[in-house]
């Protein structure tokens, strides 16, 4: 009887000997990132080779063993996968995990035997992390009545400025009108006012010293001699001036007008002094002849 116990229990250790157990654990992702883990899964016996089943463990099975569980774990996925000639359970979770360890527990085996196996994950931090997003604040959103205010500061600024550069311009223009009446103008060579009279000297921009190698160079030169039997032309009396051809033909009609009567003058004065001139011994004579006579009566 002894010895039929005892090969019970060498079978039944030998039954627990083969069951599967968890082996490397190769993590396959970092801190801050949903989980990825892969698990060699070893020791299998032929049924749990051919159809080995795996779930998370209860959550008893984490509050008996006074261990929290971590909240990626709610949406873990495990699945046995066939490598080669090995057999490796792939864990993930679709949740970010943030810490440096993960406790899994996990139920192994096949219809009618389970065994709960712990797989500790040890993560670490991600040597490439990704550059910090940069969040733009939300952009304030602006009341129907603030609008409106906002829409009426810019109308009146616009309105405002059309205002201002009017009034510029209007300015600019009678300054440029204000100078443009009050400028001296050269006629004939004589500098007459804005008010049209005659001034003595010519403005001042006019009257600028002029260098002296400059001045040499505007000196006037002597007239070329013509060939013969040309004649040089008569002097214009309209000096380059800047006025109209109209206005220099009147005023050479009307110098031409005053050097004819200047020419009449001149005739009326030398007759007028050949008068005199055979008027006067005429009336020495006479004054000659009467002086005896009345020398004569008083004798």
């Amino acid at each position: 009887m002894t010895t039929s116990i005892s090969a019970l229990a060498l079978a039944g250790a030998a039954l627990v000997a083969q069951s599967a157990e968890l082996g490397d654990i190769a993590p396959r992702s970092y801190i801050g990132q949903p989980l990825a883990v892969d698990i060699d899964l070893v020791a299998l016996t032929p049924e749990e080779q051919a159809g080995l089943q795996v779930r998370l463990a209860d959550a008893n099975v984490y509050r008996g063993a006074n261990v929290t569980m971590n909240p990626a774990l709610t949406s873990v996925r495990l699945q046995v996968e066939k490598r080669g000639s090995r057999q490796v359970l792939h864990v993930t979770t679709t949740r970010a995990v943030d810490a440096d360890y993960v406790h899994l527990y996990v139920e192994l085996g096949v219809p009618g035997k389970q065994d709960v196996r712990l797989a500790t994950v040890w993560l670490q931090k991600d040597p490439n992390p990704p550059a910090p997003v940069v969040v733009a604040p939300p952009a304030a959103v602006m009341t129907p009545a603030q609008a409106e205010q906002v829409a009426a500061q810019a109308r009146a600024a616009r309105v405002a400025s059309e205002a201002a550069n009017r009034q510029a311009a209007a300015e600019a223009a009678s300054r440029a009108a204000a100078e443009a009446a009050g400028k001296a103008r050269r006629i004939a060579g004589v500098w007459v006012s804005a008010d049209g009279k005659p001034m003595k000297s010519p403005p001042r921009e006019e009257s600028a010293e002029v260098p002296v190698g400059v001045a040499q160079a505007l000196l006037p030169l002597a007239p070329l001699p013509l060939p013969k039997g040309v004649k040089r032309p008569a002097p214009v009396s309209c000096a380059p001036t800047g006025m109209s051809a109209k206005e220099c033909q009147a005023l050479d009609n009307h110098n031409a007008e005053l050097s004819s009567k200047l020419v009449e003058l001149e005739g009326k004065m030398k007759m007028l002094q050949g008068a005199l001139a055979g008027a006067a011994p005429v009336a020495v004579g006479v004054a000659a002849h009467g002086a005896p006579a009345a020398a004569a009566a008083s004798g």
